[in-house]
């Protein structure tokens, strides 16, 4: 669900006058030998739960999996929202084809740090208890007021929090311009300024134009792995249009 780009190394001043003294040293009969260091040797523990990270992520039924929305997971984005120098953590979290019974339904968690390698939940506090089936979040201060907002995208309607400043957020979706008619598959999005007018712009990447109404279930065999029945997708379902929106720096895009 990432993208990754490449960008040119510079050289610095520094780099350059190394480069000109090796020639030289070379030329005049030696040269520098510098060691390679040893191989570093490191491993990585989970402290998810000693951190207070236990919020339960949900995606897809528990036993079995119909459609190719319930095998995908969901995403996590670093944010200092309360700009204190610590990045705190948003989890997206997803749902079931069931669903749940009122009110019992699966939100998503911003986690403050403590700045003691833990962490607690403010979702509630920060105005984030939100439901659906989220897929991707990404981060970005669109309206240039020093506090980066939020922006989280879902199988069905994508929203935009403002952040207050206050250590809360607000649903600004609809005064943005960012709601959408019918269901989209937001998988992912960025926040980038495209045309350089120092204004935060967003992307949303839509994956598949996905109809659980009429999508093929691993029940009917037309989709197979290694002879097994399988959830169909994404091949033969029609592909999702993505979405550019340019930041009018009124607080609505377009």
């Amino acid at each position: 669900m990432s993208r990754v780009g490449i960008r040119p190394t510079i050289a610095s001043p520094t780099l350059a006058v190394f480069v000109v003294l090796a020639l030289t040293a070379i030329r005049s009969g030696f040269a520098f030998v510098h060691e390679a260091p040893a191989a570093l040797s490191f491993s990585f523990s989970n402290v998810a739960r000693a951190a207070g990270l236990d919020g339960m992520i949900v995606y897809g039924g528990a036993d079995a999996n119909k459609y190719l929305l319930e095998t995908t997971g969901t995403g996590v984005a670093a944010i200092d929202y309360d700009h204190d120098g610590w990045l705190d953590l948003f989890f997206v979290n997803g749902s079931t084809l069931e669903g749940f019974p009122a009110g019992t339904a699966p939100t998503n968690h911003l986690y403050r740090n403590r700045r003691d390698g833990t962490f607690e939940d403010v979702t509630a506090k920060a105005g984030l208890a939100a439901s659906g089936w989220g897929q991707g979040a990404c981060v970005g201060d669109y309206d240039n007021d020093g506090y980066d907002d939020l922006f989280v995208s879902y199988f069905g309607h994508n929203r935009l929090y403002h952040n207050r400043a206050d250590g809360t957020f607000e649903d600004v979706t609809r005064s943005a311009g960012l709601t959408n008619a019918g269901t989209r598959w937001g998988t992912g999005c960025a926040f980038l300024d495209y045309d350089r007018d120092g204004r935060l712009d967003l992307f949303v990447a839509n994956y598949i134009d996905l109809d659980l109404a009429t999508a093929p279930t691993p029940e009917s065999g037309l989709c197979r792995y290694k002879g097994i029945k399988v959830a169909c997708g994404p091949p033969g379902l029609t592909g999702g249009r993505n979405a550019l929106y340019h930041n009018r720096g009124n607080g609505a895009f377009e």
